[in-house]
């Protein structure tokens, strides 16, 4: 071979390698997801320690959704297809593998943990629905029966938030509104008052979490359409949520 040649084939090894990594970077959408998925499903462990994935089980399963979903030569199209059937898969083989009872709570952490990963999550919201607020007092609350001093402290510590300032002034113009939420058998379903009509699904169990904490596990089955899941569907005694997208032939 000719020093001729063997440029020839540096340069032409060059460019195949550029080609490579352009058509790898295509695929990092697909690479991100995968870790997501990986911890949501890492995290259950603390449910419950008897919910250990090996990271070989995730490979294989993660690896066997890319080669079996459909080829599209779009490369964008592809990605999302990609992204849909892996999470479809782990999904379902994990639902199999767990209680019924914890299937709403790992359908809502995977929802989450993808939003996340999209930025469409607001942290201090998140903490807020975990943990609450840290305020033991401040403003006094108004002076009817109903609203309870535990309530009250919940939305002063809500109202810390920057999307919802003022909320418990909000709360004290118009008590006889609020009161009705209050009273509602499905306020989950109910359209919030004034200005807070407009919240999305994370904000609205924020509210829930102070006015009706009782009423933020259906207000999972009904009010949590985000992500890539939608609205729960009856599945033998108890309400999952389960995915938009139909099973892959």
């Amino acid at each position: 071979m000719t020093s001729e040649e063997i440029l020839q084939a540096v340069a032409e090894a060059a460019v195949a390698e550029e080609e490579i990594d352009v058509l790898s970077a295509k695929y990092i959408p697909v690479a991100n997801r995968g870790s997501l998925l990986f911890f949501a499903i890492s995290d259950l462990a603390s449910i419950d320690p008897m919910y250990q994935y090996s990271l070989i089980w995730f490979k294989d399963l993660f690896v066997k959704g890319c080669v079996a979903s459909e080829k599209t030569d779009d490369m964008e199209k592809r990605v999302v297809i990609m992204n849909d059937y892996i999470t479809y898969s782990l999904y379902v083989n994990v639902c199999r593998s767990i209680f019924e009872t914890h299937k709403l709570m790992f359908s809502f952490l995977l929802t989450i943990k993808i939003m996340m990963g999209q930025d469409k999550i607001d942290m201090g919201e998140w903490r807020f629905l975990l943990s609450g607020g840290k305020l033991a007092g401040g403003v006094a609350k108004p002076d009817v029966g109903w609203l309870e001093e535990g309530v009250w402290i919940e939305f002063l510590n809500l109202a810390q938030l920057d999307s919802f300032k003022n909320i418990e002034q909000h709360v004290a113009a118009n008590i006889d509104a609020w009161h009705k939420l209050y009273n509602d058998l499905a306020p989950q379903d109910a359209t919030l008052p004034g200005e807070w009509s407009h919240l999305n699904s994370l904000q609205r169990l924020c509210v829930l979490r102070c006015l009706r904490p009782d009423k933020c596990v259906p207000a999972l089955q009904v009010t949590v359409p985000v992500g890539f899941l939608t609205q729960t569907q009856t599945q033998t005694q108890t309400q999952t949520l389960t995915l938009i997208l139909p099973p892959q032939p």
